[in-house]
């Protein structure tokens, strides 16, 4: 549980990027950051100077493009209202397959998304290539404020940590019959392995509709209590109560 331990995002390499110095890498990113955040969204060429910049660092580190698009994902949630912009903004529009676009929603769509997409890939870049011990010290050695390096100490150290309880927590439930669904998935139907076979039957072993699926992985509900039958099979009256607080049944 030390602070040393190997995270998720961290690609072991003898790369000359990963022998740099880790307050080298982490000023490096700290200046394409803010030089990403600083440029004009009108400038389209010198954004993709940046992605070129980055992948020159990913072949030069050895990181497939496969594994950073897969982990650039993480920013999907964050930036899925951009395409609102687009509709809701200001005249002038532009027409695009008969809908009308603003063209300065379009913009403000386009710099959020550009920025935040580079800023993603920069930190994955600096993640990729440090080691969680090697970050820590270099911002040691820049003079960080010591409460910053604390609070990011005690946050790398526990991670892993909680990670861990939710996963037991998670397996927990479902032990115990929870079905853990996403909203997404609350219509879907079962496989057709998990589906109950049994259908209706006779009225006189008390089934008389179809059995639907248990709340939990414990099958199919069984059938009811049968209904009581006379002499030849047929079904019966119910049988009277022992006792009742009120004026016994007619014909019992």
């Amino acid at each position: 549980m030390g602070a040393g331990h190997a995270h998720p995002l961290y690609r072991p390499g003898s790369s000359p990027v990963h022998r740099l110095p880790a307050e080298v890498k982490i000023v490096a990113a700290l200046v394409v950051v803010l030089c990403v955040v600083a440029t004009p969204r009108e400038a389209f060429g010198v954004f993709g100077g940046f992605l070129l910049v980055l992948a020159a660092v990913w072949a030069a580190a050895r990181i497939p493009l496969g594994w950073i698009g897969r982990r650039a994902l993480i920013e999907a949630p964050f930036v899925v209202l951009v395409v609102l912009l687009p509709l809701t903004g200001e005249a002038p529009h532009v027409e695009w397959f008969g809908l009308a676009l603003s063209e300065p929603g379009l913009l403000a769509a386009w710099n959020i998304l550009v920025k935040g997409t580079l800023g993603v890939l920069t930190s994955l870049t600096l993640a990729a290539t440090t080691p969680l011990r090697e970050l820590l010290l270099g911002l040691q050695r820049l003079h960080a404020p010591a409460m910053v390096v604390t609070i990011a100490t005690l946050m790398l150290r526990y991670v892993d940590v909680i990670v861990a309880e939710a996963r037991r927590m998670r397996l927990a439930r479902i032990s115990r019959g929870h079905d853990p669904r996403f909203l997404w998935q609350a219509g879907a139907r079962p496989a057709a392995s998990e589906r109950c076979s049994c259908g209706p039957t006779s009225a006189g072993s008390g089934c008389t509709s179809r059995c639907s699926r248990a709340a939990g992985p414990g099958g199919c509900p069984g059938c009811p209590t049968p209904a009581p039958t006379d002499g030849n099979g047929s079904p019966g009256s119910p049988p009277c109560p022992s006792r009742s607080r009120w004026r016994p049944r007619v014909g019992c």
